[in-house]
Order: structure tokens, then C-alpha cells, then sequence
């Protein structure tokens, strides 16, 4: 949705206003937005203000519409949040209803125990590491009863540790110029995509109470 660049109307500002914003969101915004400008309307009209004055004195009491959307999208979900919430509930909700999927995580740990067992070294020592963590990625949630604030903060953060260490010994961290270019240039933007994932999921858990919470945003 684009915002117009004049704001004529009540329509006008709630279009800006509630740019950006999910689809639950705007129809709030919307309804409070009429609510309080049809009371600043009404109240002019009662002072014997024009029809013309009466709406632009409404309209002017709803204040600046681009700052009511900084505003509105800190304590509302946006599209990409509902978005990106809804994908990692269809996500898990598919995982859950084929847990036949978790032999690939155990089939690729036993390949890996197999791998450094007879031939120990760097390479598949971080091919056994990788394949523990996809098999605690996968199988905890199965496993442990992921329900709370707290079960899910410790996951996350197990997580996350995880596949932080796995991207930065991936690129074999050691000094040498070559692998630290390597990690910039394809590490660090991972890493990014990582951290604004992340980050929007938090958004989400902070704005909506946890009675509401989906499975997913625990993960």
C-alpha cells in the first residue's frame, strides 16, 4: 500500500496511518480512527462551525498520520509479522503431523558419529556438530513440552548459539585473510537475514499477549 502525499480526507489519513499495518490492525485503527474523528466532527457542528470547518477540525484533531503509523506499528502487528507468524505456524504445524521426518536429522547424526569415528578431523567434527544441532532443532519440540515464556527463551537461545558457531566455523575463522573475506561476504549476510528474523518474532511476542501466542512463535 502506498501513502498519498496530500492528506485530504479521513480515508487519506487512515491510508497513512495504517500503512504497513496486518490485516486485524487496520480494521482497529480504522474503527477508532472514525470513532474519535466523527466526536471532533459532531462536537465542531454543536459550536456552529461550518460542514467544511467541521471536517477539516476533525480531521486536524487526529494529528500527523505518518507519525500515528511509527506509532501504531510499535504496539501493532504489521504485515510482515502476521506474515512471517502465519508461515512458521503452517511450518510447524506440517512438521507436527510428520514426525517420520525426524530420521533425517538421526540418519544424518548416525553418518556423522560414523565419519569422525574413523576419520577425526575438523571437517567432520563440524559435520557432527551440525547434525546434534539439527537433530535438537527438530526433535526438541517433540521431545520436551516447548510451552512457556521461558521453555521457549532457552530453546531460541540454544538455537540460535548453534547456528551462529555453525556459519562462523563453516567459513574456517582462522586468521587467514582469504576466510575472513569468505565470512563477510557470505557469512555476515546470513547472520543478518538471521538477526531480522529474529527480531520480528520478538516483535510479535511483545505485541501480542501470550494467551494468544500460536505454537510456533514459542519456537
Amino acid at each position: 500500500m502506498t501513502m498519498p502525499k496530500k492528506i485530504d480526507s479521513i480515508n487519506d489519513w487512515i491510508g497513512v496511518a495504517a500503512c504497513g499495518l496486518s490485516k486485524d490492525a487496520w480494521v482497529r485503527v480504522r474503527e477508532e480512527t472514525y470513532a474519535h474523528y466523527e466526536s471532533a466532527r459532531e462536537e465542531s457542528l454543536r459550536e456552529g462551525a461550518s460542514e467544511e470547518h467541521a471536517n477539516a477540525a476533525a480531521l486536524s484533531s487526529l494529528g500527523n498520520a505518518r507519525t500515528a503509523n511509527k506509532q501504531y506499528k510499535k504496539i501493532h502487528l504489521t504485515e510482515w509479522e502476521n506474515k512471517l507468524m502465519r508461515q512458521d505456524e503452517c511450518s510447524t504445524r506440517a512438521l507436527g503431523k510428520r514426525p517420520y521426518l525426524l530420521i533425517v536429522p538421526l540418519i544424518l547424526m548416525c553418518a556423522a558419529v560414523a565419519g569422525f569415528a574413523i576419520n577425526p578431523g575438523q571437517a567432520t567434527l563440524l559435520l557432527l556438530a551440525g547434525a546434534a544441532g539439527l537433530c535438537f532443532v527438530f526433535g526438541a519440540p517433540f521431545l520436551v513440552p516447548i510451552n512457556t515464556p521461558l521453555k521457549g527463551l532457552i530453546y531460541r537461545t540454544i538455537r540460535l548459539t548453534w547456528l551462529v558457531a555453525m556459519i562462523w566455523f563453516a567459513y574456517g575463522i582462522d586468521g587467514r585473510s582469504e576466510s575472513w573475506a569468505m565470512f563477510f561476504s557470505m557469512g555476515v549476510p546470513v547472520l543478518w537475514i538471521l538477526t531480522w528474523l529474529e527480531w520480528s518474532r520478538a516483535s510479535t511476542r511483545r505485541k501480542l499477549p501470550i494467551s494468544e501466542w500460536p505454537r510456533s512463535l514459542y519456537f
